[in-house]
């Protein structure tokens, strides 16, 4: 296949930035790795396309290489001329510089198919309508008669019951025929602008700007990034596209080039006076704001999973299901940790709901976390059970949330645009990591191994070592609710002093 041959994934890319499908085709050595947050997706919406396959009785795939010569696009065209096929999976088409593999074609009639895509979230996407747009223009140009185009979803209103998930009511079909067909009118100019972008012989020159973040993040961010300037514009913290490119308008690149009179908020101001002085920026905002806050204090953490299959009776997809907490508390004897790791057999949120009024019934100190995450979750399980409402809204009304305390108070360099736990606990307390962690270090890992366990897809050695690494995370997590609250002190106790 030659470099100029563009698929769906090229397509996609070359929709959101030409320079990212030349590299892709060109240099994907220079692409940041998946993380496994993005590798646990890509294998759930593979299993998700098995499950909807059998909702169809049968069907013929079309299992060969695409690189084969007479192969997959050989194999494809067969078994669309045999009567007897009624479901086609995996169908390959391969014209003049374009290629694509659909998920499925269901016969709708003697020369007509539907074209279905299996698609993971609950409601269809714009980026969903571009794939299926590419999909419709490539399979038309085929020669195949195409009656509709529809993605299959989970149904956000189905609820498990006992035994085997339902598929048929777990999949839901959305017609998206007139808005794929619609997009699929401007194809044949972009395919061949994107064609052209493919045949040059280094990358076409596009800055990196907000772009390189919608739909998906781009890998070769850190790539087309590195040589910007430090206090580049695009590293002040949550930006806007329009503000971003009204700024780049006006010739601006940098930070210290912005207008005074431009309007930026708080946690950009502050990260602008950090860049312009080369020094943590500290407000006055954040000695107010750290007021009632402790210590002495309680530091929370909270693990959930929003599994697109649901897992236990009653649940639906994507429902937030709390399975673990952390608790450090200051106490007249020092230091404690108590924590909860449900087991994975049963729906977790009853016992985790149970446990953590236990822990925190016969205390009133500050409770500190790091998002309104933690908020949302108490609110759920308090309509969730009725019995532990009262308890559940006392925890809620003592959080203290250190996040906006942090994105209005301070800013470091080493923040580098992002206020995630992970990245302002070190930066403001050096001597704290995540490094040492073991296997288990973000949110999405943590959720992947939980489910991994109530899904009973590792062995029971594997459970228990996964269980110690989760245990230990979310134990981190509090701790670096510690190590930041006290850097926060005392950043603010010398701002008020010098």
């Amino acid at each position: 296949m030659s470099k100029a041959m563009l698929g769906q994934t090229g397509y996609l890319a070359g929709l959101q930035c030409q320079r990212r499908l030349w590299l892709s085709a060109n240099e994907p050595q220079l692409a940041e790795d998946r993380t496994p947050t993005i590798e646990s997706l890509i294998a759930a919406s593979a299993a998700l396309e098995l499950r909807a396959r059998g909702l169809f009785g049968g069907g013929e795939v079309v299992s060969e290489r695409d690189d084969v010569p007479a192969g997959a696009a050989e194999r494809t065209r067969q078994l669309l001329a045999d009567s007897e096929v009624s479901v086609l999976f995996g169908a390959y088409f391969e014209l003049p510089g374009r290629t694509v593999r659909v998920d499925m074609l269901e016969r709708a009639g003697e020369s007509e198919w539907r074209l279905l895509r299996v698609k993971s979230a609950q409601r269809v996407k714009d980026e969903h309508l571009d794939e299926l747009a590419y999909q419709l223009a490539v399979v038309r140009a085929a020669g195949v008669g195409i009656a509709s185009v529809e993605v299959l979803h989970p149904d956000g209103k189905y609820r498990r019951q006992e035994g085997e998930v339902d598929w048929r009511a777990f999949f839901r079909r959305s017609d998206v025929t007139r808005d794929a067909s619609y997009l699929a009118e401007d194809l044949p100019d972009q395919i061949e602008q994107m064609k052209s972008a493919l045949a040059l012989s280094e990358a076409p020159t596009i800055e990196a700007s907000p772009h390189c973040r919608r739909p998906y993040p781009c890998r070769f961010w850190t790539h087309c990034t590195q040589s910007l300037p430090a206090d580049w514009i695009g590293r002040l913290p949550a930006l806007r596209a329009q503000y971003f490119h009204a700024l780049s308008e006006a010739g601006v690149r940098t930070v210290a080039e912005i207008p005074s009179e431009f309007s930026l908020t708080r946690p950009q101001k502050n990260a602008r006076r950090a860049i312009l002085s080369g020094e943590t920026a500290v407000f006055p905002e954040l000695g107010r704001a750290l007021v009632g806050s402790g210590p002495p204090s309680d530091y929370l953490d909270f693990e959930a999973i929003t599994p697109e299959v649901p897992i236990f009776p009653g649940t639906r997809p994507y429902q937030t299901l709390p399975f673990q907490w952390s608790l450090h508390s200051q106490t007249p004897d020092g230091l404690t940790h108590r924590a909860f790791l449900a087991e994975g057999n049963v729906d977790p949120r009853k016992e985790f709901a149970h446990t953590l009024c236990d822990a925190l019934r016969d205390r009133d100190l500050p409770i500190l976390v790091y998002s309104s995450f933690e908020a949302t979750v108490l609110e759920g399980l308090a309509d969730a059970f009725p019995e532990l409402k009262k308890d559940l809204e006392r925890i809620r009304r003592r959080l203290v949330d250190l996040l906006p305390i942090a994105r209005n108070g301070i800013y470091a360099l080493a923040f580098e645009g992002s206020f995630s736990l992970k990245r302002v606990a070190p930066a403001l307390d050096p001597g704290f990591s995540y490094s040492e962690l073991d296997g288990i270090a973000d949110g999405g890992s943590a959720a992947g191994a939980f489910m991994s366990i109530a899904r009973q897809k590792v062995t029971r050695d594997e459970a228990e070592r996964l269980r110690s690494q989760l245990l230990e995370y979310c134990a981190h997590d509090t701790k670096a609710l510690i190590v930041l609250q006290q850097a926060l002190n005392s950043c603010a106790a010398r701002a008020n002093t010098g």
